[in-house]
């Protein structure tokens, strides 16, 4: 019952930070000047569009990871299973190129992962301080030819 109300719990997150927030702040905004809840209103599809690319980036990355993590793994599963032969041989000093090679392109691909994570961050974070130069500008706007209350 416990793993079934952790999994819920795990679920709903993101329902509530990726909608439920968003659309309070909307509610909010409109309740105070239905201008300033319009521009939130439109600008919120820039930030669900830069979200999306965001997350299809970082999906994407995640997938080539977790490759390189499956064959290390199985490479080091391989070479532990063959640690008899290998001894026997005396092959255990000069490492095993197969294993070596599987964690260079696990090290290759996490690099990789971080710098291709770093635009899909740049773009969500430039949506989102073009939405606030927006609502910014517009609440300026309204306060200066008296439309709300400046404070």
């Amino acid at each position: 019952v416990l793993s079934i109300a952790g999994s819920c719990a795990h679920l709903l997150q993101p329902l509530v930070t990726g909608v439920l927030t968003p659309a309070t702040v909307v509610v909010v905004m409109l309740f105070l000047d239905w201008r300033l809840g319009l521009a939130t209103l439109v600008c919120s599809p820039l930030i669900l569009f830069a979200a999306r690319i965001s997350v299809r980036l970082l999906n994407r990355m995640d997938e080539i990871d977790d490759a390189a993590g499956v064959e290390a793994s199985g490479r080091v599963l391989e070479f532990a299973r063959n640690q008899p032969v290998l001894r026997a041989f005396g092959r255990t000093t000069d490492g095993y190129a197969p294993l070596e090679a599987a964690l260079e392109r696990q090290r290759a691909a996490v690099r990789k992962q971080v710098w291709m994570s770093v635009p899909g961050m740049l773009l969500g974070g430039f949506a989102v301080q073009v939405c606030f130069s927006v609502l910014i500008g517009v609440g300026a706007s309204l306060a200066l030819r008296g439309a709300v209350d400046p404070v």
